[in-house]
């Protein structure tokens, strides 16, 4: 069997760092996302794996904007997927960033409209895509959950999980 290895502090600030994701990709390298608390808000960060070193922390969040619950996935190609909760608007909204070739896109919020969010899961695919369910808190006082997918570059409408009266 195999045996763990010594713990490894990744992050080394005066200052707290929360909520770890992690993911591997195909290529063997880990990749980490997590919420950090610099400059006074928390913002989502990652790190790579490779070659028996942590790369240097990278914001992966909009500066000055208090996030949460990062997520972070890979798809078959190893293209890095991480999707957080972002409070830029006061209200908890997703936020999504890719990263392909080590070039990051721009953040875009995805989700099914200005509805505050609630415990997201993300998924990696194969060849670039992805996948994420949440909780949605409606207007109406109700909460559902819903689905996207990702291909490419382009998210589908989201969905909601049917409801049954049987069981699963």
């Amino acid at each position: 069997g195999s045996v763990w290895g010594a713990d490894t502090r990744v992050t080394n600030e005066a200052h707290e760092s929360l909520s770890p994701s992690l993911a591997e990709g195909t290529d063997g390298a880990l990749h980490l996302a997590w919420t950090d608390r610099r400059g006074g808000y928390f913002g989502v960060y990652g790190s790579d794996y490779t070659g028996g070193v942590w790369s240097a922390a990278t914001l992966i969040s909009q500066k000055n904007t208090t996030t949460s619950e990062p997520h972070v996935a890979l798809s078959a190609d190893n293209t890095q997927h991480v999707l957080w909760t972002d409070f830029r608007s006061g209200l908890g909204l997703l936020y999504y960033r890719s990263r392909t070739n080590g070039v990051w896109s721009t953040s875009s919020m995805v989700g099914l409209s200005l509805n505050a969010v609630d415990h997201a899961a993300l998924a990696g695919g194969p060849s670039n895509t992805a996948a994420i369910a949440w909780t949605e808190n409606l207007s109406t006082g109700v909460s559902g959950i819903y689905t996207s997918t990702r291909q490419g570059t382009l998210w589908t409408a989201p969905s909601t999980l049917a409801s049954g009266t049987g069981n699963a």
